[in-house]
């Protein structure tokens, strides 16, 4: 009797261990990446904006793939904004994954754009 109720606990186990095994490898084979369609950055201040790692930004985008589209924008929200046209300004920029450098080189230069902007309203 105690045979058989070992055997029975054993074969249980073991068919515990079988369906484990198996629900690993369907979860591995069902197992998705992401992907990263738009970036927007919202701050407050220059500061903040020029602190951007570009490596970072560029890492955000290395799952996709190379035909997908991807958009970065950039805010600048000037608080109590006294002899600023605007209270907010932005720079947009879109292109394929796979023109990632040169998207990036273009936000850079939408960036300093938005800078200089600023500056020029600041003196």
């Amino acid at each position: 009797m105690i045979r058989l109720i070992l055997m029975l606990f054993l074969l249980i186990l073991s068919q515990i261990g079988i369906c484990q095994s198996e629900n690993a490898n369907l979860f591995k084979e069902n197992e998705k990446k992401f992907s990263v369609d738009h970036l927007k950055y919202k701050v407050d201040s220059i500061e903040e904006l020029v602190s951007i790692n570009w490596e970072h930004v560029q890492q955000l985008f290395e799952n996709n793939e190379s035909n997908k589209l991807v958009s970065l924008k950039f805010e600048v929200s000037i608080p109590n904004a006294s002899g600023f046209p605007r209270d907010v300004y932005s720079f947009k920029a879109s292109d394929y994954t796979i023109n990632l450098d040169r998207l990036l080189n273009r936000s850079k230069k939408g960036m300093q754009g938005i800078i200089q902007t600023i500056h020029k309203y600041k003196r």
